[in-house]
């Protein structure tokens, strides 16, 4: 049994709150938690609101791939053991405890840096990294970011990115306008591959990235499950769930790439 204890109510527009989770054995962490209900996207995307949760922390999973800093995030998986439990400082509706994921961020309470600038400034720097993944773009937006001290100030963490390729607003899951104007085409598709094969991208921290490896290793990217030990997406997730979604970072990094040509953190292999 999971106990999770519901401290406050959403922040967003998305079921959820602040909550404590409690397990036997473990210590108690604080996170915020949330999940979706209903989707809009057609059935060609195979892509479905109880899996959003999944697809949020894939994303948290990739930006770190590009060196980004993110909290813990897990997915709390319901295998008829999550139970809720609501103290007064809750004041928004009860949760579906029937779904089979939550999506939790551990809610961070280092004390945070007031040099508004420099984390300004480590935005605009992460902007390829971000665009790479079809992130909305948050340069100029300091509430969307920690700047903790505690940091060798090299680095934000970014506290809400989100599910890249939908939109989740309101508990309802939406194709992005610039996910419907990719090429998803299995052609065209196997001719970005081979291009990204050729492409790599120095991330955050210094390291080599190649994009083509990156893509093709999205199925086989660990999830951390709450109390248990990391799962692969495919896993998680159904065979053309997870195709499509390596389709669409494969079709829009080949595309987007192209606006870092001259950008030096890139490299190409003729």
């Amino acid at each position: 049994m999971i106990d999770v204890v519901m401290n406050a109510g959403r922040t967003g527009s998305n079921p959820g709150g602040k909550a404590s989770i409690l397990m036997p054995g473990k210590a108690s962490i604080d996170v915020y938690l949330k999940y979706c209900n209903n989707t809009k996207v057609g059935r060609e995307t195979h892509l479905t609101a109880e899996h959003q949760p999944v697809y949020e922390a894939l994303v948290a999973a990739m930006a770190r791939q590009f060196g980004l800093a993110t909290p813990e995030t897990t997915i709390l998986k319901n295998e008829e053991d999550v139970n809720f439990i609501y103290l007064s400082s809750f004041s928004d509706k009860e949760l579906n405890s029937r779904k089979p994921f939550y999506f939790t961020s551990r809610l961070l309470t280092e004390p945070e840096s007031k040099d508004t600038a420099k984390a300004v400034e480590l935005l605009k720097n992460d902007k390829m990294y971000r665009d790479l993944l079809i992130l909305a773009d948050v340069s100029g937006r300091r509430q969307n970011v920690y700047y903790p001290q505690a940091l060798d100030n090299s680095k934000v963490i970014y506290l809400d990115l989100g599910c890249s390729f939908t939109d989740c607003h309101n508990g309802e899951i939406t194709q992005r306008n610039v996910v419907k104007k990719l090429d998803l085409e299995r052609k065209a598709v196997l001719k970005n591959r081979r291009f990204l094969d050729r492409l790599s991208v120095e991330n955050a921290s210094g390291i080599l990235v190649n994009l083509g490896e990156m893509v093709e290793s999205v199925p086989s990217v660990g999830i951390q499950i709450y109390g248990k030990k990391s799962e692969r997406l495919d896993g998680l997730l159904g065979p053309e769930e997870v195709d499509y979604i390596k389709s669409v970072f494969t079709a829009h990094m080949a595309s987007e790439i192209g606006e870092y040509k001259l950008d030096s953190r890139v490299r190409r292999r003729d």
